[in-house]
């Protein structure tokens, strides 16, 4: 049945960019205090990317998410976490570093 299908299809995408977004982001969390995670890290951050378009979405917005509330911080209460271009404490989210590397890999 085509819908079974197509229903499957979706289900497994959603797991897949979820499973996979959020391993990455939790290897990033415990990267200093478990330092063999570094290389399995990077190894990740490098292939993903290119294999999963679901964990480019996943990670972009998680990313822009990010960027918004350290940006908001910069501009509400003068907390300059990371200086962005010019000088200035807020950064576009569509710059490489944010999720311009995401939407990349997307096209």
């Amino acid at each position: 049945v085509p819908s079974t299908a197509y229903v499957t299809l979706i289900v497994s995408n959603i797991f897949t960019g979820t499973l996979s977004t959020l391993a990455v982001t939790v290897m990033e969390l415990y990267q200093n205090e478990i330092p063999d995670l570094k290389p399995a890290l990077a190894l990740f951050k490098s292939v993903l990317p290119w294999m999963l378009p679901n964990y480019c979405l996943g990670r972009g917005l998680l990313d822009i998410a990010m960027n918004h509330y350290l940006n908001y911080a910069a501009e509400e209460f003068g907390l300059c976490v990371r200086p962005g271009p010019g000088g200035t404490c807020t950064v576009s989210p569509l710059t490489w570093d944010v999720a311009g590397k995401f939407i990349t890999s997307l096209l």
